[in-house]
């Protein structure tokens, strides 16, 4: 390839690539197809391809992106590069999306082996987490939810808010208020999420009304309205809150 198509498929891949950090994915097929169509054998052909992947993934283009990233997955087999391991992940993910949670699984597990550098394994720990809760293998999920929450890269990530919350989903689930109160509480004081955040302090609130401890959900009910109106739990914990102020009234008398 000579020096001036070296240059132009380059800032190609740069403007593609810039289009994609600012997350306007709608700009960032264009140059990236390019790459593809006019610089055979060029080297930012499989980063090119992924970036289009990724471009139609967020853009909930998901069986675009399915069988992209798939295609790519088979070509790119044996590379060790950092950036391939986001190819599983997402394929991972699309199943997760489809409810396919043996497939998802399948993928997500392999993710360490192939990647044992992946700084986002994290991610595809969380996944696990999700596809064993999916089968009810509760004690096992939350071991992969631990996982994140552990992770020196995604300790303090949104994901890790997820994956405390879903311990205390999967303790709720089995009826373990207790547990599952301690688990929602340390995403509310921990993670500076407000959706999740919100998320803890309603079901917190609930294992509370299970116990029949009514001021305590009325409070959490309440501090929810007063620190997160404007999550989509404000008003599921308004309706929750007058009946719990009703069932701690009459609990007095």
């Amino acid at each position: 390839m000579d020096a001036g198509a070296e240059i132009l498929a380059h800032a190609l891949y740069l403007k593609g690539e810039i289009a994609a950090n600012q997350q306007r994915w709608s700009e960032v097929i264009p140059p990236m197809r390019r790459i593809l169509d006019e610089f055979a054998g060029n080297a930012l052909r499989a980063p090119a391809e992924y970036w289009i992947a990724e471009a139609q993934y967020r853009s909930a283009n998901y069986d675009e992106a399915e069988a992209t990233f798939s295609r790519l997955d088979t070509e790119m087999q044996g590379g060790d590069a950092s950036w391939l391991a986001m190819i599983p992940l997402r394929r991972a993910q699309l199943f997760a999306h489809k409810s396919d949670w043996s497939r998802a699984y399948q993928i997500a597990t392999e993710i360490e082996t192939r990647f044992p550098k992946f700084r986002q394994q994290y991610e595809a720990d969380y996944l696990v987490g999700r596809c064993l809760t999916s089968q009810a293998r509760l004690a096992e999920a939350r071991e992969a939810y631990e996982r994140v929450i552990r992770s020196t890269t995604g300790g303090r990530t949104e994901t890790a808010a997820m994956a405390q919350w879903m311990i205390g989903e999967t303790y709720f689930h089995q009826k373990e208020y207790d547990s599952a109160i301690r688990a929602y509480y340390r995403v509310e004081s921990l993670y500076g999420y407000p959706r999740w955040q919100a998320a803890a302090l309603l079901q917190a609130g609930k294992c509370h009304e299970k116990k029949g401890d009514w001021k305590l959900a009325v409070g959490l009910y309440a501090q929810l309205l007063k620190e997160h109106p404007d999550t989509t739990y404000a008003e599921e914990a308004a309706q929750r809150l007058q009946i719990a102020r009703r069932q701690a009234t009459t609990a007095t008398k």
